[in-house]
């Protein structure tokens, strides 16, 4: 039962990691660095316009930082209902999720979302929406 739930929970957490595409909100987030070192070594631009571009740049960049969190936490949600579930039903072991066993079951769920993805992928780009 536990290599199941190993199982799922891995599949689930690759699938709510390619929705939410947190690669995507790390180059937003390294852009916004970048423009706002350009603002503060800008020297033609006065001080007000720089203090307001400067509070946006701040803005935006705590706006992705907390979607990053967010993503990471969803991201990991199943495996901690794993933890809980050792937590609350003390018929399994933790060590099981250190096991060799495990680990390679991990990586399997990983290799197969990734193929079922790719293939996915492939059948279906060129078909269009039916209006």
């Amino acid at each position: 039962m536990i290599w199941i739930a190993l199982f799922i929970s891995t599949f689930i957490s690759c699938l709510i990691y390619d929705i939410l595409k947190p690669n995507f909100l790390i180059k937003k987030l390294s852009k916004s660095y970048k423009l706002q070192l350009k603002i503060m070594l800008d020297k033609k631009m006065e001080d007000g316009e720089r203090q307001k571009k400067l509070l946006w740049c701040f803005r935006y960049q705590l706006k992705k930082v907390i979607q990053l969190i967010v993503t990471i936490i969803l991201t990991l949600t199943p495996f901690t209902t794993l933890l809980l579930w050792h937590t609350f039903i003390q018929k399994i072991s933790i060590d099981l999720l250190y096991s060799w066993e495990s680990i390679v079951l991990s990586l399997f769920a990983i290799f197969l979302f990734v193929l079922l993805k790719n293939g996915y992928v492939k059948i279906f780009k060129n078909r269009k929406a039916f209006t």
